[in-house]
């Protein structure tokens, strides 16, 4: 049985204030429309959590004037909007009745992306049901799916991260911090079966599936742990390090070299090493005190994965970069 992490349910919440935060600047900055930038994806969100078979009504249809999502199976339609004053409430329900869209939904939501001022009490909709949330309230629903057993939180914190990077980079206003993120369009491993069967043949199942699990963890870590510039250090470790011996399954290489094929200073080396020495995947052993070593352990195969990762793509420049920069895992299935 499967149960969500607190660790989970808190990268979630600070991933989703964000979005809050850069469309609350946005708007201070002075932009009128940040939420139609974070209009698909709240739809595609929205399914994840409730179900709710939205999809996305901007068009060129008048009629659709009042509402941004909607779901003909639910009869149930949502205006996605950056602030909740009195004025955009009042005639978004104009809108919606002006359109007789009552005639097509029997609920009017109103998702506001900062956070909401109004009582949905103060407003008469008549027999369609209606309801102001903000993104607490996601969160809370968030939150109680998470605690649910065998929950697929993983392909919501999957989602979550593929998507909200690039959203949020475009919402923030040019001189922010979050204009400049990075987006990542990585990818975990599937099976990793042509890794597994090529360097360790046929082996149990429950084994295989823990190996894909641990390859995995690496794959989250370096997305959630390690900024761009090192990635591709550690990618330059892997790629310019020699297998000590056929037995220890260790990669090494001295520091010389490193800061030499990667035009670094000495000073600008340690420093990241030690970072990567830090997060637990390269580290100096006190009997080769003038040894860099790149180590990630995979207690199902008992190797090594950057060695093997490096055997398994015979070294090729472009592959290793793909995985350990670019984190494509795919290459492993």
């Amino acid at each position: 049985m499967l149960f969500a992490t607190p660790e989970a349910f808190k990268e979630i919440l600070i991933q989703l204030s964000v979005l809050r935060y850069v469309i609350s600047a946005s708007c201070k900055a002075g932009r009128t429309d940040p939420a139609k930038d974070a209009e698909s994806f709240m739809c595609k969100l929205l399914n994840h959590v409730r179900g709710l078979g939205l999809v996305n009504l901007n068009t060129d249809d008048p009629r659709k004037a009042a509402i941004d999502l909607g779901s003909s199976a639910n009869r149930l339609a949502i205006q996605v909007t950056a602030t909740s004053s009195s004025k955009k409430v009042k005639d978004t329900i104009a809108k919606f009745f002006a359109h007789k869209l009552d005639k097509e939904y029997d609920a009017l939501w109103i998702l506001v992306l900062t956070t909401n001022k109004q009582d949905e009490k103060d407003y008469d909709c008549g027999d369609v049901k209606f309801n102001i949330f903000d993104i607490d309230d996601v969160l809370l629903w968030i939150e109680k799916m998470m605690e649910l057993p065998n929950y697929n939180y993983h392909s919501l914190q999957q989602f979550i991260r593929s998507e909200l990077p690039s959203i949020v980079a475009a919402l923030a206003p040019p001189e922010s911090l979050f204009a400049r993120m990075e987006v990542i369009q990585g990818h975990p491993a599937e099976s990793a079966k042509k890794f597994i069967e090529e360097l360790y043949g046929d082996i149990d199942e429950p084994i295989a599936k823990q190996a894909v699990n641990e390859i995995n963890s690496l794959y989250y870590y370096l997305q959630d742990e390690c900024y761009l510039k090192l990635r591709e250090f550690l990618f330059a470790l892997v790629r310019f390090s020699k297998e000590r011996d056929h037995w220890s399954g260790v990669l090494e290489i001295p520091p010389l070299k490193i800061e030499t094929m990667v035009k670094m200073s000495q000073a600008h080396s340690n420093l990241m090493y030690q970072e990567l020495h830090m997060k637990g995947i390269a580290e100096v052993e006190d009997d080769y005190p003038r040894m860099l070593h790149t180590r990630y352990y995979i207690e199902s195969l008992d190797s090594n994965f950057f060695l093997m990762l490096k055997r398994f793509l015979k070294n090729d420049p472009a592959k290793l970069k793909a995985v350990l920069v670019d984190l494509d895992f795919r290459l492993l299935d």
